[in-house]
Order: C-alpha cells, then sequence, then structure tokens
C-alpha cells in the first residue's frame, strides 16, 4: 500500500497547479535487435515509475519521472531554486524543448527521493507519436508511417488542456461499471475510481481492505477491492484489486486514474497528433 499512497499523495497536490499490486518480472537479456537505435531508454524504478535521463539548459543532469497526469511544464526540487529561473530548456534524447519551470519542496514530492529528481509529462511529446515499451524499457519517438497492425486504437479525449482520458470497463461483483478516466503513468496501481461509486453501485465492501492517506490536502480514505477484470475494449486484466477514495471529480471532470499496475501488461503508442491510444499486449 505504501506505493499507492505516494502516488496519491502526489497527484493530489499537484493537479490544481498543473493544468497496483501486480510486478511484472524484470525482462533481461534486451539486445540492439529489441531496443531500437533511436529509442530514449528509461528505468521502470519498484514503485512503477517511468524515470528518463535528461539534462536542463545543457548543463544540469536529471531523472526525470515521465507523468502523463500533468500539463506542459518540469517540476524540479527547491535545491534547484539558485540554479533555474522561470524556464528552462528540456533535452531528453536527441529532442529537445522550452518548458515553464516549477519549483516544489521536495518533502511535498512523495517519491522524488532519487539525486535531481524532476517531472514532465506526455506534452514534451506533443504533435509526436511515441512508443512505449514497458517490455523492453524504452520509448521511441515514431514517423507518420507507423504500423499499427495488431494494436487496438482508441480515441482520446483532452480535458483541462492537459488530460488525456478514455473509457474503461471494471467487472466486479456481477456488476459491469463504464467509467472514464484518466491515463497517469505517474499512478503505480491499476486503477483509481471516485468512491462515489461504490454507492451507486451499491458495492459491498466487506471484504475490502482500508487506510488513511496522508496528502497534501488532509487525510485521504482509501478502499481497495479485488476485481474480476479490468479492461479496455477487448484487452483486461484479471483479478487486480483497484482502489476508490476522493479524486476531486468537480475538477478533473474524470472518473478516475488509469495507472502503470494496468499499463504495464501491454505495448502502447500515442498518437499525441490525433489523440489515439493505441494498445497490443505483449
Amino acid at each position: 500500500m505504501k506505493n499507492i499512497l505516494l502516488v496519491l499523495t502526489f497527484f493530489f497536490g499537484f493537479i490544481l497547479i498543473a493544468c497496483g499490486d501486480k510486478t511484472k518480472p524484470n525482462v533481461g537479456g534486451a539486445t540492439n535487435d529489441t531496443i531500437p537505435e533511436d529509442a530514449i531508454t528509461f528505468e521502470y524504478t519498484r514503485t512503477k515509475k517511468i524515470v528518463l535521463k535528461g539534462i536542463l539548459n545543457d548543463s544540469i543532469p536529471l531523472n526525470i519521472m515521465f507523468d502523463t497526469g500533468f500539463g506542459n511544464v518540469i517540476f524540479l526540487t527547491d535545491s534547484f531554486r539558485r540554479k533555474v529561473g522561470s524556464t528552462g530548456n528540456l533535452r531528453i534524447g536527441k529532442f529537445s524543448k522550452n518548458l515553464l519551470i516549477n519549483i516544489m519542496k521536495r518533502k511535498d514530492i512523495p517519491g522524488m527521493f532519487v539525486k535531481n529528481a524532476s517531472i514532465t509529462s506526455w506534452q514534451y511529446f506533443k504533435d509526436k507519436i511515441i512508443k512505449i515499451s514497458f517490455q523492453y524499457k524504452y520509448i521511441q519517438v515514431l514517423d507518420s508511417n507507423v504500423i499499427t497492425d495488431g494494436y487496438e486504437s482508441i480515441k482520446l479525449n483532452i480535458i483541462q488542456g492537459c488530460l488525456l482520458t478514455m473509457p474503461v470497463q471494471i467487472h466486479l461483483q456481477g456488476k459491469v461499471l463504464h467509467e472514464n478516466v484518466v491515463i497517469d503513468t505517474g499512478t503505480d496501481g491499476v486503477l483509481f475510481i471516485d468512491n462515489s461509486f461504490v454507492n451507486k453501485y451499491a458495492l459491498n465492501l466487506d471484504s475490502a481492505e482500508r487506510f488513511t492517506a496522508t496528502t497534501l490536502n488532509g487525510f485521504l480514505n482509501i478502499t481497495t477491492i479485488k476485481t474480476d477484470s479490468v479492461g479496455v475494449r477487448k484487452h483486461f486484466i484479471h483479478g487486480k484489486k483497484i482502489s476508490f477514495g476522493e479524486t476531486k471529480k468537480s475538477f478533473i471532470n474524470a472518473d478516475g486514474l488509469l495507472g502503470n499496475g494496468f499499463l504495464e501488461d501491454f505495448n502502447i503508442i500515442l498518437d499525441l497528433r490525433n489523440i489515439v491510444l493505441y494498445l497490443k499486449p505483449y
């Protein structure tokens, strides 16, 4: 549960200013045949974070969490306060982009314990097509002739100018929940849903687990419950836990967060020109 606490604390602390339970085996033996030459490799941490290497202003090395749940900014800890201004140039691989810089206190950024920690979002790759391989741990920017055979395509919506949303299905207790969620690679769990849906679907919580998370906005009561399956279109994962809590739905206009606990089971192509997600199990 500790990982979930860190993620929820981070998400609910920053969502206003910024716009799991399955562990995949560590895939070894990756070769030049499995990782393209132009790929941007990443570390997939034990807390299910995508961490890229980057350079700020041609001089400051960064460990960058790639978090699709935020806007066109880069978050830095306050150790950088005297080294940067309000904007900076961030280089990741062969790509470079000028971004607004948001400085936060290290104690207010749970999970950011690595040296030179920072965060940036999908908008770093805006108008590009990117492949995210959890299997071989890389992001690759693709050309316009991308082959999507075998992938399921899902048209996404953008809300609040920076959050990517799509519908999911949750099967549990003989019910089917149809919800609209934010794709959030900063969340480690499978799915986090607004707690109003417990009453809406009359869910039985006799076997649920409950705990309290401490967030920047106070305490957050969390309930976890095992599902039969969670899926998008025809692609489902089975027998995993999801969490319920207060999502500030009135602000984000979505029912919850779809995290890496789900996404890690798939090869993903994000077409950020046409705002389409492609999924294919590996």
